[in-house]
């Protein structure tokens, strides 16, 4: 659901290779980097804080 917005196109992207690497003969992944999401949508991305600490939503 998040590709098509906020990964248009191979230069802007929201993913990182994962562990496995071709170079060792695995699969290729990928993961999300939440940083990168942030940086494009800075609300999808909280940090929900254990208890005691209250939780505020970051806009």
């Amino acid at each position: 659901m998040l590709q098509e917005r906020y990964n248009p196109d191979e230069h802007k992207t929201i993913w990182r290779a994962g562990r496995n690497a071709p170079t060792l003969g695995e699969e290729f992944r990928v993961r999300l980097s939440f940083q990168l999401l942030k940086e494009k949508a800075h609300w999808r991305v909280q940090t929900i804080p254990m208890e005691p600490y209250a939780y505020v939503w970051d806009e």
